[in-house]
């Protein structure tokens, strides 16, 4: 025994052939007439095949839909991905004694490869198919596809296309209706040609007139015999953002660079620009997420000082270097009024943001720009352009950025962007590059760090089938990643209120809501932290996944094929029973029979173990017995 000697013995082993059942578990297997006895039948299928084959094989009962899994079937599948059964099948039952595999389907699909093609991976296994529901074409209008944007600008105007399928109607007409709640806003009618297979395209244009997300609904006017009226009505929802940054631009007085600087900016859509003298500003600069001041005096900063709003300044041959040095722009500003003209050339070590190599060699030719004359250190910015002279460039800056804790500041040391336009125009016949530099500058001044200390991480669109999972992230005062406070999320929709806590991670919070209903979700997520509540809100969707409603009739022509190609045979759902008697007349549903080496350390014997103590416990008693030890 202390040897730890092993003893090698053989085993017959019997293997069972393993039956086994593949059911269907989308929700199209209820979308037809024998729907209600669908759930009986097949529960009584389980049963029989236990009572019938449990003492021969090895019976095993699986589900499919979107994925593959054992249970019961419910039929709430909301996607019928076949192909992924029998992927599984052969995976996991590799090299095993499958005896024979019952799939029961209405042979519709709508994710994956056709079932068919995957079948072909086990065809030596017979397969027998039992066909659901019934081929037979039926009056109905189904919508059956729905093309437009998820994300509308705020009073823009977004397309809408709808595509109606109609069979056995007649030529007859209908009516597309589209409502944005329970609001009807749009209506077109529509004449079915054909009678008996019409599809019918139309196209709207909707308002995206409310910010968030927008409830429309689409439905086609139901017609007298249709067979299901669900696939009649589809929901989606557009998220309305008001993504367009608001840009001031404040001078004293008129200049023709006013004029470039607004007409290239106002070229991208996302910015919405606002030309104010300062006699006319109104002070309420925080409703501006950027403001560009041209040729900035104490009048303009004396209604700035209170403002964290990114500033663009443009310093012009009029502005003071007392005010610039009040403003705290990073350069010295030359005091002289003589002027400099300079050309312009590309910082090849700038990387705040990316710039086009058309912008690069346009800079170059785009001819002279009026500066300051004398010297113009910079100490702070990082320098897109520099001043070039006579084809050396200077480390003088024309334009050049910084950024501070408070807030982001661009500089543009110069006077004469109306000729950079008109110039670019000259070589290029556009004003592309033009625009590019004023607008990927005034993005890099409007874009803002978040610095919120509480994140919460969640897409803002779910589907109905998704486990939905929310991270959330809190940073101490000094930017650190901490899991100390507790976080606290409440989640609403309608008048109902469901409120979870946050689970600890290493470095961050998880929450798991698990699949949600269709509709819209209002969130709230609070968290105290040194005496200081944190609050965050939001909202996301829940959108509905209704493919399986657009199943009206089964497609046997599959299941037939599955089976001829595997040596099973097809039977519809009432000749289930048949398959059964098929699979017993087999000749090939045998045991397999095989031996296999087994090693046993010597010490798991047990009768060795109680013969060591009969013949221990012998000896001691003969030498007590003797009076011998």
């Amino acid at each position: 025994l202390l040897c730890d000697i092993v003893w090698e013995r053989k085993v017959e082993v019997k293997e069972k052939p393993v039956l086994i059942t593949l059911i269907d578990n989308s929700s199209s297997m209820l979308n037809y007439e024998d729907s209600s006895i669908v759930k009986n039948e097949l529960s009584k299928v389980q049963k029989e095949l236990e009572i019938k084959f449990g003492d021969k094989y090895e019976v095993l009962t699986l589900l499919v839909d979107g994925q593959t899994y054992s249970g019961k079937p419910d039929f709430k599948g909301e996607t019928s991905d076949l192909s992924s059964g029998f992927d599984y099948i052969y995976n996991r039952f590799y090299n095993k004694n499958i005896g024979a595999i019952i799939f029961f389907s209405d042979g519709n699909f709508n994710r994956g490869v056709n079932p068919s093609l995957t079948a072909k991976k086990i065809s030596l296994t017979p397969i027998y198919t039992i066909g659901i529901g019934d081929t037979i074409d039926k009056k109905d209008q189904m919508i059956q596809s729905v093309i437009v944007n998820e994300i509308a600008l705020l009073n823009n105007q977004f397309p809408l296309e709808v595509t109606v399928q109609a069979r056995k109607t007649g030529k007859i007409s209908s009516k597309i209706r589209i409502k944005k709640g329970e609001k009807l806003i749009s209506e077109k009618e529509i004449q079915y040609t054909d009678g008996k297979i019409d599809f019918v395209t139309e196209q709207f244009e909707l308002q995206a007139s409310e910010l968030g997300f927008n409830e429309y609904t689409i439905e086609v006017v139901p017609v007298e015999g249709e067979f299901s009226y669900k696939n009649n009505i589809f929901k989606f929802y557009i998220e309305v953002l008001d993504a367009r940054s608001k840009i001031l631009i404040l001078t004293e007085a008129p200049h023709p660079d006013i004029s470039a600087i607004k007409s290239a900016l106002e070229v991208n859509k996302n910015f919405d620009v606002e030309t104010v003298l300062l006699e006319e500003f109104k002070n309420d600069s925080k409703k501006y997420e950027l403001i560009v001041v041209y040729n900035p005096t104490p009048k303009i900063i004396s209604k700035l000082d209170r403002t964290n709003t990114a500033l663009w300044c443009v310093l012009t041959s009029n502005t003071s270097s007392q005010v610039v040095k009040q403003l705290n722009l990073g350069i010295d500003y030359p005091s002289s009024k003589r002027l400099d003209n300079v050309m312009g050339t590309f910082n090849p070590d700038f990387t705040l943001f990316e710039i086009s190599e058309l912008l690069k060699k346009s800079i170059n030719d785009w001819g002279g720009i009026h500066v300051r004359f004398g010297e113009m250190k910079n100490r702070v910015g990082s320098v897109a352009i520099f001043q070039q002279v006579a084809g050396v460039t200077k480390k003088d800056p024309i334009l050049y950025f910084i950024d501070r804790a408070d807030r982001k500041i661009g500089v543009f040391a110069g006077e004469g962007l109306w000729r950079w336009k008109i110039n670019d125009y000259r070589k290029n016949r556009n004003n592309k590059a033009f625009n590019e530099l004023l607008t990927k500058t005034v993005q890099y001044l409007t874009i803002k760090a978040n610095k919120d200390p509480l994140r919460i991480i969640l897409p803002r669109r779910f589907k109905t089938s998704e486990q939905i999972e929310l991270r959330a992230e809190f940073y101490n005062s000094s930017f650190e990643k901490i899991v100390i406070p507790d976080i606290t999320f409440q989640l609403q929709i309608g008048e109902q209120k469901f409120n979870y806590d946050f689970a600890k991670r290493e470095n961050d919070y998880l929450l798991s809501l698990g699949r949600l209903k269709e509709g819209k979700y209002q969130w709230t997520a609070k968290t105290v932290f040194n005496g200081k509540q944190y609050v965050k809100k939001g909202e996301f969707v829940v959108d509905n996944v209704s493919l399986e409603d657009l199943t009206i009739k089964s497609d046997f022509k599959i299941l037939k094929q599955i089976s001829k190609r595997s040596t099973g045979k097809f039977y519809e759902l009432k000749d289930w029973i048949k398959a059964t008697e098929d699979i017993l007349k087999r000749k090939d549903q045998v045991n397999i029979v095989y031996k296999k080496s087994v090693f046993d350390d010597l010490i798991h014997f047990k009768w060795l173990f109680f013969l060591i103590i009969v013949l221990f416990g012998t000896e001691w008693l003969l030498r007590k017995y003797n009076g011998a030890y």
